[in-house]
């Protein structure tokens, strides 16, 4: 509604006395009157995604319109909370930014934790392009995978398939596993690659912390962080240390991969345990996290030597 002293304004003709009509100024009255409709309307509306906006209360869709004159300036808009991943499978509903501020890693807003207290599950693609269901996002992370999502599944899920060097009597072809198979191939792992001749690489395996691997590259075999080393082992066949073994042919006490087993891989190991590498999960291939029963593990086969 227009202010009354412009409505007066407009049925007197002009001025309170009438001395300008009102058709010698309509663009200034309806200009002034517009503006002042539009000022009383406008007001702060806090959004969803917790930021705050200035606008008519229309405008303000799904968000809390605090009323005509409001301002963002002194108004502290509620933020969103969702799944918070932290630890192993742990899930806490906080904001984004204290999740990422902890280092932790956020789901979404408004998705809440699983049961009893659980990180929200979906299904992983690992990198072998098999698939996992039932994991958190920061399991599947841990595993090398790439998370699918929330409550995804397997059964809708299509996992990229990886290729390598898959070896026959007379080539080598760098291609997936399952066309290696119908060839007759033998497929030597995803990442692989024929050689700039066109020959097969060697066989192997790689060793990285206290695990083993057959399915990673020579070229790919390094160490994943300090302390965490790696050594790509040649030999006549792609397979990892029979059970009870941890020297041959990956070193697991040697986790640094210095050459010799020292006090300072025991300060390694214990670092890369307590920040949950998969490195420290003693036998494994690098995938997974570490329970407690590793340390122990680690410590014998430290003591024992290689």
């Amino acid at each position: 509604m227009l202010h009354k002293s412009v409505v007066s304004l407009l049925h007197a003709g002009g001025t309170p006395g009438g001395a300008v009509r009102a058709w010698q100024m309509p663009a200034m009255v309806v200009t002034f009157g517009l503006a002042h409709v539009c000022q009383a309307q406008t007001g702060a509306c806090c959004n969803m995604n917790g930021a705050c906006t200035l606008g008519t209360a229309a405008q303000c869709v799904g968000g809390v319109w605090h009323g005509a004159g409001s301002s963002c300036a002194n108004l502290a808009c509620p933020q969103p909370i969702g799944a918070c991943c932290t630890g192993p499978g742990g899930c806490s509903l906080i904001g984004r930014a204290a999740c990422q501020l902890a280092g932790s890693i956020y789901i979404g807003d408004g998705v809440m934790c699983g049961a009893a207290g659980a990180c929200p599950i979906g299904a992983c693609c690992l990198t072998d392009g098999s698939c996992t269901a039932g994991l958190s996002q920061q399991d599947c992370l841990s595993w090398g995978g790439t998370f699918q999502g929330v409550a995804s599944t397997c059964v809708e899920v299509m996992c990229p398939q990886p290729v390598g060097a898959c070896c026959t009597a007379t080539s080598c072809a760098t291609i997936p596993s399952s066309f290696c198979q119908v060839l007759g191939g033998d497929w030597r792992g995803p990442g692989t690659a024929c050689t700039a001749g066109g020959m097969c690489p060697a066989r192997g395996v790689c060793c990285r912390g206290a695990t083993c691997s057959t399915s990673i590259a020579q070229a790919d075999c390094t160490g994943p962080s300090a302390g965490i080393g790696a050594r790509f082992v040649i030999q006549g066949s792609s397979a990892c240390n029979d059970a009870g073994n941890a020297v041959s042919p990956c070193c697991h006490a040697d986790f640094n991969k210095s050459g010799t087993v020292s006090a300072q891989d025991i300060f390694d190991y214990l670092g890369a345990w307590f920040a949950g590498s998969p490195f420290a999960r003693l036998g494994g291939d690098g995938l997974g996290m570490p329970s407690v029963p590793d340390i122990f593990a680690f410590l014998g086969a430290w003591f024992a030597g290689c």
